[in-house]
Formats: C-alpha cells, structure tokens, sequence
C-alpha cells in the first residue's frame, strides 16, 4: 500500500531502549536523523532512549543538534526526550560502560563536544526550534532550574542548559523529569502559555517545589506531579487538621491535578498509619478552594487524585546513579476527589481500578 509521506506528522525513534550498546544508540540516531528529511510536514519526534547516567545529557542533546541542521527543524512543534536508565545491576551497563577513548571518529563526531562540556551556552540555545508547543526534556540536574555554579571547577561538571529558552513563550505542555527538586532560579525562568505541566522528581515532591511551579508556569490547568511524598515536606495545620501541598492555591487556573499520596516519615507509626488519610486528604483540598472559609478560591478546579507508592521510602533517598524512570511503578491506591456544585469536595466512589486513568492518566496535547 502506498503512503504519502506527507501526511506524516509525528514519528518516534523505534528501538532506543533494547539496552543494547552505546554503538547501537548512536548508529540508529544517525540513521533516524538522516531518515527525517523524506518528511517535509513532520511537526513531532518522540525519542524515547536507554541510558546511563554517563550520556542522559550528551544523548538528546547531540540528537537535538543533529536535527537543527535539517530545514524541518525549524517547524517542529513537538520535542519529546524520554530516557530508561541502565542500573548498576543490569548487565547491559558492561556495554555501555566505555569511555570516549572507545568510541569510533564518527561516534565522536555525534556526540562533538557534549561528552567534554565545552559546548558554549549559544550553541546550546540554537539547538531548540522556537515554535515548540509540546517539550519533553529529563535529569536536569545543575540545570536552569538552580543557581549557576561560581567556580569553574564546579561549571565542568554541571554546566547551565538554556532548555527551551527559544520556545518558552509558546509552549502549551511541558514534562520535565529529573532525580532531585529544583530552586529558584534568577532572573525567573517563565513558561506563560503552558497548559499541561508533568513534572517526574524520583527523589521526592515538597510544597516548595509546587511553589517555584507556580511561579514557573502560572497559566496551568492540568498539573500531574509523579513521585514520592518528601521526606522532608513541611505541612501546616488549620482547623486542627493538617493541610498538604498549600501552595497549590497559587495556581489560579488549575483544573485537575494528580499528586503524590502525603505520607509521614515519623518511625514511631507503622508504615500504614503514615499515610494521610481520605478525611485529612479531602480537609486539604477544602482549604485550598476556601470552602472551609466561605472565600472560594481555584474556581476552574475540578479534581484532585492522590496517588499511593507502595515504594515510598522511609529514610530520604540519597543520590542514586539510576535515573528517574515511570516513578509511579508500585502505585497500589489513587483517590479521586470531585468538586460538588455547592462548592464542597467528596470521594469519587466510582473510580475505582477497573479506570485507565487510576493507573496511567490521561494526558495528552496535540499540537497538529
């Protein structure tokens, strides 16, 4: 049968994640990069990738190079990088346990200078079309999202990246994994026309990043936040309850959420009574709407799911080499609560486990 290539909008490097061999990963993104051009409408590339810790940045960031060097590139609205990370434990990490001393000339060439961090924060800029709607980036640790580093010493091993920066006044959805939280950044880094944020922290989600989220990306209506309850998370109390994830409220427009479970690390309670409740869980979301206060805030908010991880640690994790990967893998329990038209907040009795989306949410933006 007979297909049209121009009618394709959107493809996905196939064979990424097969844990194979550094060679292989490299060998099949020149092939796909060269493959793109037969597409002249293309709009969307979706590149999920296996890694280690040595190549998560070098990986997508030599792809993204390679792209820009194509007429297409110009026109993409669609940039999704999502990385599987090889442990330790995996055999396939002996294969890609090599340095760039093992590498072939063209395989170097692939990479140019990204396995050295030379590359200028101008090369880096150009690398992302600035008409992107849909971005999907990961691991951004020493990233824009924290202080530079001072000393030169530091900015060998953890330089900037400027991720998106071309794009952030059009972006509609954004999905950024990464191991740890992130801090303020300055000057402020501002997504304003995203829609659709998905943020997936392995090391645990706390009321201040939903802070500097807020801040971040202020026009939000569907947050998806994918993790584990910090450890470390500070709640407050009201009405002699206790209220989780406070500065929510700041997202005026919010319409759904899904949050990580709040679980309390206090080793004096069994595991089963440090997670929240449904009556504390349901006391939090009154407060943020103001119902508990006749205020009525968050109008557009419509529901809220919190998400229980069987996973969740009872000691702060420390840093680990594997990468964040579906961190929500062991989800054992979602709540749903629903807004009534009176204003007040209840369980949603029938969402149960028989619905797609109490184990992978819906989440979609389509750009074309």
């Amino acid at each position: 049968m007979f297909v049209n290539k121009e009618e394709y909008r959107e493809v996905t490097f196939g064979g990424l994640c097969n844990n194979s061999s550094i060679h292989k990963t490299i060998y099949l993104c020149n092939l796909y990069c060269a493959s793109l051009e037969i597409f002249p409408n293309l709009m969307g590339v979706h590149i999920p990738f296996a890694t280690t810790t040595d190549y998560e940045a070098a990986i997508p960031r030599a792809i993204a190079r390679k792209l820009s060097s194509y007429p297409l590139f110009k026109n993409l609205r669609k940039l999704c990088f999502e990385a599987k990370f090889i442990s330790y434990e995996d055999p396939a990490f002996r294969r890609w346990d090599i340095t760039r001393a093992h590498l072939f000339i063209e395989e170097r060439d692939f990479f140019g200078n990204e396995l050295t961090a030379t590359s200028s924060k101008q090369e880096e800029s150009d690398f992302f079309p600035d008409s992107l709607e849909v971005a999907s980036g990961f691991s951004f640790e020493g990233s824009l999202f924290v202080r530079p580093f001072k000393t030169p010493f530091l900015r060998k091993f953890h330089y900037p990246w400027t991720f998106y920066f071309n794009s952030a006044s059009k972006l509609k959805s954004l999905t950024i994994h990464m191991l740890h939280g992130f801090g303020r950044h300055k000057p402020a880094v501002v997504f304003p026309e995203v829609r659709f944020l998905r943020t997936i922290i392995k090391h645990g989600i706390d009321s201040k990043m939903i802070d500097i989220m807020s801040e971040m990306c202020p026009a939000v209506q569907h947050l998806y936040l994918e993790g584990q309850h910090s450890n470390s998370d500070t709640s407050q109390r009201s009405g002699g309850a206790t209220v989780y994830y406070l500065p929510i409220q700041k997202f005026e427009y919010l319409r759904t959420a899904r949050l990580p479970w709040p679980y309390n690390p206090d080793a004096r309670l069994n595991h089963n009574s440090r997670w929240a409740t449904a009556v504390v869980l349901s006391h939090s979301v009154k407060h943020w709407t103001g119902y508990l206060s006749n205020s009525f805030y968050m109008t557009s908010l419509q529901r809220v799911d919190f998400a229980k991880s069987e996973k969740q640690d009872i000691n702060p994790i420390p840093y680990s080499s594997v990468g964040p990967n579906s961190i929500e893998e062991g989800v054992t329990e979602v709540i749903r609560l629903l807004r009534r038209e009176d204003g007040n907040w209840g369980r949603d009795s029938s969402f149960n486990q028989q619905d797609p989306e109490y184990w992978d949410p819906y989440w979609d933006y389509r750009c074309h």
